[in-house]
């Protein structure tokens, strides 16, 4: 008798125990992302028009798989390139609304920016679709500036970056992407 009603006391104990272990517990930890980016397609051609100056184009093609939560894809993007108004943002080749930013936010809604050796970068910010879509959609962004030799410390050089590693604030689940990278 006595085994039976210590049985009984912990199963009871189990029981009103147990919806509380089930409210806290977190059945998927890792942050909500907009999209999948497996690899990546840039061509980067410099020239150079002058001792003192070269134009950079950037073009590059992302294929993108969104996962319907939601949210903004950010693209940084060098500082030279917003005295240019030749931006060009495209989806499976229609031209699509963005902006730019300094800050982002990330899915936990907190902000950041895109740090870099050449410090904070500005971003090409665009809003993903809500609805999942199994099918791979084509990013295609575009965009030309120019560089400037007397901006770099040696003399005849010239430097400009190209920021890669977009998903980068998104430290809690594993990624992989390769990027395919041509400069002429």
């Amino acid at each position: 008798m006595r085994r039976g009603l210590m049985l009984a006391v912990i199963i009871m104990i189990l029981l009103i125990s147990l919806p509380q272990c089930a409210v806290n517990v977190r059945a998927n930890p890792i942050p909500s992302v907009p999209a999948f980016l497996e690899a990546e397609y840039i061509n980067i051609s410099i020239e150079k028009i002058s001792e003192k100056e070269a134009v950079v184009l950037v073009d590059g093609v992302y294929p993108m798989r969104f996962t319907g939560k939601g949210g903004f894809i950010y693209f940084p993007i060098p500082r030279e390139a917003l005295n240019s108004s030749n931006i060009t943002v495209l989806m499976d080749g229609k031209s699509i609304r963005y902006n730019i930013t300094w800050r982002g936010t990330m899915s936990n809604n907190k902000d950041f920016q895109y740090e870099s050796s050449f410090g904070v970068l500005p971003m090409i910010c665009f809003k993903t679709n809500a609805s999942a879509d199994e099918n791979v959609r084509n990013i295609r962004i575009i965009y030309t500036y120019k560089i400037n030799v007397s901006n770099h410390p040696r003399p005849g050089t010239f430097a400009t970056i190209y920021a890669m590693g977009t998903g980068r604030y998104y430290m809690t689940y594993a990624k992989e992407c390769t990027a395919h990278v041509n400069i002429w």
